[in-house]
């Protein structure tokens, strides 16, 4: 049974986010960056609760819309992509492994959005790939970018790379730290099955921008990977 369900799961997200990415492209000559985001995040929602996935979004803070925020979230699978498309609450570009942009339509339709590519084998592109996540946010776009670098494989926390604190330190802007449940229960990285699941996205406290210019990279490195570990926890 558990394998019919997950069938279903797969033909009705792809025939779900197929719609969406459509509509994506069709709409994009008319609307504005901001307003596909606001189309792909409504529909996402909608994709989600399909698919049996019930997402749960709690803030220890509530967020000003009008600010440019470094969200920083734990990495577990794919579907931490799909969440944050649909929950994020503030319009903002990923920065996304470059192999993405190579993919049949996805590639297509993140390119559309301005999501920033990195390739994280090169540390010369990389740095590039920080640059233009630089310009987005003195734009007053946010960003959001995995400081494990890639998916954690066992469903828990990963060492954070550096990369994105200095990137952090260098544009004083207000982190906000995520920790994301229930995705390992959805979809463990290496297998290809899928089923119902919860989900909880806790938003934590932002570590403002007079924290972080108080904080070495270091510093800033641990605290974020704490207070993402407590949001996990809880």
């Amino acid at each position: 049974m558990k394998y019919l369900v997950s069938i279903y799961m797969w033909i009705i997200g792809g025939l779900s986010y197929f719609l969406i990415f459509t509509l994506v492209i069709l709409l994009s000559p008319f609307l504005s960056k901001k307003a596909l985001y606001k189309v792909q995040n409504t529909l996402g929602k909608v994709a989600l609760w399909l698919m049996f996935f019930r997402v749960k979004i709690n803030y220890e803070e509530k967020l000003d819309k009008k600010s440019a925020y470094i969200f920083m979230p734990n990495h577990v699978s794919m579907l931490d992509v799909l969440v944050l498309a649909a929950h994020n609450p503030i319009y903002a570009n990923a920065i996304e492994a470059k192999s993405h942009f190579k993919w049949f339509y996805y590639g297509w339709v993140i390119r559309i959005l301005e999501q920033i590519p990195i390739n994280r084998k090169s540390a010369k592109e990389s740095l590039k790939s920080f640059e233009i996540a630089k310009k987005r946010i003195k734009k007053g776009r946010s960003i959001i970018v995995f400081p494990e670098g890639t998916r954690s494989g066992d469903g828990k926390l990963g060492k954070f790379k550096k990369l994105p604190f200095k990137f952090a330190n260098e544009t004083k802007a207000t982190i906000v730290p995520i920790g994301i449940t229930g995705v390992d229960q959805a979809n463990p990285e290496k297998s290809i099955w899928v089923k119902p699941a919860r989900i909880t996205v806790n938003f934590g406290k932002p570590i403002s921008k007079e924290e972080v210019e108080k904080m070495s990279i270091e510093e800033l490195l641990d605290e974020t990977h704490d207070r993402v570990e407590k949001l996990l926890e809880k």
